[in-house]
């Protein structure tokens, strides 16, 4: 049957158009989904990037997002904020926002982090505590309130914790264990669930100027993930890391540049099959107040 009406028929392409971008959209956020379950680290904030978190000499403001017993070693506080694109994707964009506060009673930590786009967006906002247990061990806790917004499904909310410890075995060798989320899933929503991360980690500090550092990460329906990773300080002003990740085969470098008490980094990974992401990193330090 024809439309021999102008009119008519130009509704009747409008409307098949708009069915079908709704359907190829419906398909693009399902293939966002599944990369974001499907490749290990994409349900966290970001690349394994922040080392220190095991160590003694080189914990920053940031690390304790990968263990939140490293907050409890941060001497002065500071405020930092990182934004990253997985294989370069605006789709996949990450960023994150960081402050510590030391106190005499404990150390205090914030995070916010939002991943995604306008159409698919993951958030999540923390605090997080920490303290010594005397000097061969320290102890962290954070709560979240996380907050996923799907475009025509509406949002999901819920609330989440993650703890960690380290230990001090020397001066040198640390290692520790961290938990995030054991059975937690977003409220009335049998389909989409927070996945339970257990990590155990050793960090060695040869020196001040190198550091070495090992996790195996065991996030829940993905393969174990070795991270392993190296720190380099060349000069006080100047440092490079790089960083092997296994799960996804995925190779990270990059560099750190300081000032003052300022601090920029920026790094760059490579995977085999969807190819190199890149991220970039602000800290700044508190200056330290006098006694």
């Amino acid at each position: 049957m024809m439309l021999k009406n102008p009119y008519v028929s130009l509704v009747v392409r409008g409307t098949l158009l708009h069915i079908y971008n709704d359907m190829m959209r419906t398909l693009f956020l399902l293939f966002l989904f599944g990369l974001y379950r499907a490749q290990p680290g994409l349900t966290q904030y970001s690349v394994p990037w922040n080392l220190g978190a095991y160590s003694q000499q080189h914990t920053d403001i940031f690390s304790f997002g990968s263990n939140q017993a490293a907050l409890a070693g941060l001497k002065q506080g500071g405020i930092g904020a990182a934004g990253e694109r997985k294989y370069l994707l605006e789709e996949l964009a990450a960023y994150r926002l960081v402050l510590a506060l030391p106190s005499a009673s404990g150390n205090f930590g914030f995070q916010a982090i939002s991943k995604g786009f306008s159409d698919y967006r993951d958030s999540q906002f923390g605090l997080a505590y920490a303290r010594q247990l005397g000097k061969k061990a320290a102890a962290g806790i954070q709560f979240n309130y996380n907050n996923l917004q799907i475009a025509g499904y509406g949002s999901a909310k819920t609330l989440s914790a993650e703890t960690g410890l380290v230990l001090h075995l020397s001066p040198r060798l640390h290692t520790g264990i961290y938990l995030n989320n054991p059975g937690g899933k977003y409220p009335g929503n049998k389909m989409i669930k927070l996945p339970s991360v257990y990590t155990m980690g050793w960090g060695y500090d040869f020196s001040e100027q190198l550091f070495f550092s090992c996790e195996i990460v065991k996030e829940e329906n993905q393969p174990a993930d070795a991270r392993v990773g190296i720190q380099y300080i060349i000069t006080p002003a100047l440092f490079i890391r790089t960083l092997i990740q296994t799960a996804n085969a995925t190779a990270w470098f990059g560099a750190g540049l300081t000032r003052n008490r300022s601090r920029l980094d920026i790094y760059t990974g490579y995977h085999p099959q969807l190819g190199p992401s890149a991220g970039i990193q602000l800290l700044h330090e508190f200056k330290k107040e006098d006694k």
